[in-house]
């Protein structure tokens, strides 16, 4: 079973929206957990094929914009987040 953290990764690219579906599959192949995709840099997103420097940067970019503890917050205050 995942760790409480590897599924705050998970929750955190899923709310990526430049991540699909077989995106994620992609780099979980290479990366092979949500912790590392989340801690990769540019030039190791480049390292995936199929990947160039635009996209490992929109992707790098993105993934470091999402704040997972305000992903999370809704949990504690009982709301859904929209």
């Amino acid at each position: 079973m995942p760790s409480s953290r590897d599924l705050q990764y998970w929750l955190a690219l899923s709310k990526t929206p430049e991540l699909g579906p077989a995106r994620l599959k992609i780099l979980y192949e290479h990366f092979k957990s949500a912790q590392n995709i989340r801690e990769a840099s540019k030039q190791q997103f480049m390292e995936v094929e199929g990947i160039g420097p635009l996209t490992a940067e929109i992707i790098f970019n993105a993934i470091n914009q999402i704040d997972i503890n305000e992903k999370l917050a809704w949990r504690s205050h009982g709301t859904v987040e929209e």
